[in-house]
């Protein structure tokens, strides 16, 4: 390694002392920035607005769940797999 390298890699690990992202103290420090901003019913009012959320209509999400369970099967039924090998290692080894 060249001490270049060395630098770099010193000045990232510096960096990353800094930084909080991805670990408890962080996530302490985001939920106290963001009752301090926004109030203390923050994460009341977010809660909320995932409760009223629309659920998707896409691809399998509008479907009912009988409809969803034939489309399941249907794709089982044409699946380019072969049937299930049920010989063991012992019956190979003759």
């Amino acid at each position: 390694m060249t001490w270049k390298t060395i630098s770099a890699i010193m000045a990232i690990s510096k960096r990353k002392e800094n930084n909080l992202s991805g670990t408890k103290a962080g996530a302490a420090k985001a939920a106290k920035t963001m009752v301090e901003r926004y109030g203390a019913d923050f994460y009341k009012n977010m809660g909320r607005a995932g409760g009223r959320a629309k659920v998707s209509t896409k691809g399998f999400g509008g479907m009912t769940p009988e409809k969803r369970r034939a489309a399941g099967q249907k794709g089982g039924t044409i699946s380019r797999r072969g049937p299930v090998r049920k010989e063991t290692y012992a019956e190979n080894q003759d």
